[in-house]
């Protein structure tokens, strides 16, 4: 596996274990402080999710964009 996909796994992955810990944080807590970081930590893992998945790269060359990896070393 290529290291760039390895990387791109290893942020989605750690962005949906951040959110799992928020969303348990946001139920199990009771104090508003708590509730604002809980809150605060579901924001910073959606993007951490959203900007390490890859788009389809079709910066005008029909695919061949900053992101394809198709033709990337093994």
């Amino acid at each position: 596996m290529p290291w760039r996909v390895r990387w791109i796994v290893y942020m989605i992955v750690l962005g949906a274990a951040a959110l799992a810990l928020s969303i348990i944080v946001l139920a199990r807590h009771k104090s508003i402080d708590t509730d604002l970081l809980a809150t605060l930590g579901i924001v910073g893992s959606l993007a951490i999710i959203l900007v390490s998945m890859p788009h389809n790269g079709t910066g005008g060359g029909g695919g061949n964009g900053w992101r394809d990896y198709s033709n990337d070393r093994r």
